[in-house]
């Protein structure tokens, strides 16, 4: 019955199973590791010349049937 899903670094061996388990589902799934937004994660963050960014799954977002405002995705890296 989670809404929102925090995966740090210290998930990555299980990342796969835990996507699997929230894939098409209404829980916006947020990482913090390099290679998160590219395994599934809707939003995820990560650093680029000394600064936080992130980006948007745009496929595990439209499987989630969340919304998100659309102005995130004028300032996100968009990835699929």
């Amino acid at each position: 019955n989670c809404h929102i899903l925090f995966l740090t670094k210290a998930s990555s061996e299980s990342i796969d199973e835990i996507l699997k388990l929230t894939n098409n589902r209404p829980i916006l799934t947020i990482g913090d590791h390099s290679d998160f937004g590219t395994k599934g994660t809707i939003v995820n963050f990560y650093d680029e010349k000394d600064e936080v960014k992130f980006e948007i799954n745009i496929n595990s977002y439209k499987n989630s049937e969340l919304t998100i405002d659309s102005r995130l995705f004028d300032v996100a890296k968009i990835i699929d």
